[in-house]
């Protein structure tokens, strides 16, 4: 995992994350590996802010796909609790 100042290449996220955030969220460390990955990851990130979904929809979508996709952080009981929440919260 990378921080702003170990990644193999131009490190902008990372210290604009860490400027934004406080932290670096682990996700981008690991991403930062591959500049591209990081970069794709990100672009996607925005499409979703930008869509018309509510935040607590567009959680929900992003922990649909983590869950699809084998998230480990999924795989602990925290998460999936707050995941019916959030539906509980868009139902209303």
């Amino acid at each position: 995992m990378h921080d702003e100042n170990s990644a193999p290449a131009e490190a902008t996220a990372l210290t604009q994350a860490k400027k934004q955030l406080g932290f670096i969220p682990n996700l981008y460390g690991v991403l930062a590996e591959s500049p591209q990955a990081l970069a794709a990851y990100l672009a996607v990130s925005d499409q979703v802010r930008k869509s018309s979904l509510s935040t607590a929809a567009q959680q929900v979508v992003l922990l649909t796909a983590s869950r699809h996709n084998g998230c480990s952080y999924l795989r602990r009981g925290v998460v999936p609790g707050r995941v019916i929440g959030l539906c509980l919260r868009i139902k209303r």
